[in-house]
């Protein structure tokens, strides 16, 4: 009996060093697989994102990285209206900033217009996307290059800039 009394107190570990072991703030992230994440506001959904891969940061610089590309599909009143693609996004909610690179593409489901791009910035709190590199936009009747270029994020009202070529689809 004195023997099991022994043991039972000599395998004692320090409490501060269990608690720090498992606390969440000791956990540097989170890793998921096959993503499908829907945002939705009063039962309508607003967003559905698809991703093979995220990785989920936490703290003050936290963030969703989807290293491996996402597909992203925005609603208005329960019908798709944009979608936008990458290789690679990078979510920072708490600037309400998304960055996506490596060939972006954004169609607005509506107009028919598609945005194809290297790298873009969503400022989710402006409503406004941006891109400092080559943009090229189609749509049924028109095909633009140009240098770079700033809209809001329904892609309805734009600006583009160093227009390199306009081509009407009808004249081809």
């Amino acid at each position: 009996m004195a023997f099991f009394a022994v043991m039972l107190f000599s395998c004692e570990n320090n409490i501060k060093e269990v608690k720090s072991f498992i606390s969440i703030d000791s956990i540097n992230g989170i890793i998921a697989y096959d993503v499908v994440f829907v945002k939705s506001d009063s039962g309508n959904v607003i967003t559905e994102l698809k991703a093979p891969l995220m990785h989920n940061t936490e703290g003050d610089t936290g963030s969703l990285e989807f290293p491996k590309g996402f597909f992203a599909t925005m609603f208005d009143k329960e019908v798709p209206s944009t979608t936008i693609s990458a290789k690679y996004g990078v979510n920072y909610p708490n600037k309400d900033v998304v960055f996506a690179r490596d060939s972006v593409v954004i169609i607005n489901l509506i107009t028919q217009e598609t945005l194809y791009t290297e790298r873009l910035y969503w400022f989710r709190r402006l409503n406004l996307i941006r891109t400092g590199t080559t943009v090229t936009i189609t749509s049924p009747d028109k095909f633009i290059v140009g240098d770079s270029l700033i809209a809001d994020d329904k892609f309805v009202n734009r600006t583009l800039y160093g227009i390199h070529a306009t081509l009407e689809m009808d004249s081809i």
